[in-house]
């Protein structure tokens, strides 16, 4: 139970640390990003970080308390749970999913130092960085995001738990396979249009060594995608 919780917590911390903007620059009013986009960046990602951290609290004192046969359990949950929270397999594989896309995001800030943000611009003495994981894909941090999301569905795909808490039809809708579909979607669409908006930036500033670059990586995957 200990290795769960520490595993648990330490896939939160990496997590919400690779979704914090590292350097806060003003938008530049030249690069049209569009309402969707701003809005995913700006609201979006600090809602995730933030219900993340409550689940993982709230899921962490439950395991406590049902594996030490706390009483206090039946008082948080009243409806009782009637299957272990230790992590299952495929629990397991999302955390291992979350803090390697965290990593891999985290080691995409410091390879990139100041020129990464979460807003598209060219800085003062912007040079094309061709090291670290931009030797292999060009956009690593979105190949990471990809492992975020997808390890952070994995960690919480059961909701069992929930009953403690909220009626058990909002339960059946939130297990609903249509979930985890709609956030895909909604990453996709996020995505393409940042990746684009990107590109043609940076092929702009950059001219005929960005589309040097592009000829030798991939977008998302070395030798794949």
């Amino acid at each position: 139970m200990l290795l769960d919780l520490i595993l648990l917590i330490v896939a939160d911390y990496t997590t919400c640390k690779a979704l914090i903007n590292p350097n806060k620059q003003k938008e530049d009013p030249e690069i049209n990003e569009g309402r969707f986009i701003i809005f995913m960046k700006n609201i979006s990602l600090p809602i995730v970080r933030f219900i993340l951290t409550i689940v993982t609290i709230i899921y962490s004192l439950l395991m406590v308390l049902q594996h030490v046969n706390s009483p206090l359990l039946n008082t948080v949950c009243p409806t009782g749970l009637h299957s272990s929270l230790r992590l299952s397999n495929m629990q397991m594989l999302g955390v291992i999913f979350a803090t390697f896309g965290s990593l891999l995001r985290l080691w995409c800030f410091y390879t990139l130092g100041s020129f990464f943000t979460f807003d598209v611009a060219i800085l003062p003495k912007h040079e094309l960085v061709k090291s670290g994981p931009y030797a292999y894909v060009r956009h690593p941090s979105y190949t990471a995001l990809f492992f975020i999301v997808s390890g952070i569905y994995m960690m919480f795909k059961r909701t069992d738990w929930l009953l403690c808490f909220v009626r058990p039809s909002i339960v059946d809708i939130l297990a609903h396979w249509s979930v985890p579909i709609l956030n895909i979607i909604i990453i996709f669409i996020f995505i393409s249009k940042r990746v684009k908006i990107e590109e043609d930036t940076m092929e702009r500033h950059f001219k005929a060594e960005y589309k040097e670059y592009k000829k030798k990586t991939n977008k998302f995957l070395p030798f794949i995608l």
